[in-house]
C-alpha cells in the first residue's frame, strides 16, 4: 500500500513539473492590460476612419439621387 502512495505522490509530482513546462511565459515587460489598451486604440482609429469615409460618401453623392433616396 505504501508503494501506490508513494507511485501516486511522485506521479503529482511530476504532473506539476510537466505542467510549469507547459505555462505560457509573459513578454518581458508586458501585462496583458497593455494588449487590451493596443486593442482599444486600434478600435478607435478604425472608427475614426469609418466614420470619415462614410461622411466621405455621403458628401459625394448627387444630391438628386440622395433625394429619391
Amino acid at each position: 500500500m505504501d508503494k501506490a502512495k508513494d507511485a501516486v505522490e511522485e506521479a503529482k509530482r511530476k504532473a506539476s513539473e510537466a505542467a510549469e513546462q507547459v505555462k505560457p511565459k509573459p513578454a518581458e515587460g508586458l501585462s496583458p492590460k497593455d494588449g487590451l489598451q493596443e486593442f482599444k486604440t486600434q478600435m478607435k482609429a478604425a472608427g475614426k476612419w469609418g466614420k470619415s469615409s462614410l461622411s466621405t460618401i455621403v458628401e459625394k453623392i448627387d444630391p438628386g439621387v440622395l433625394a429619391e433616396l
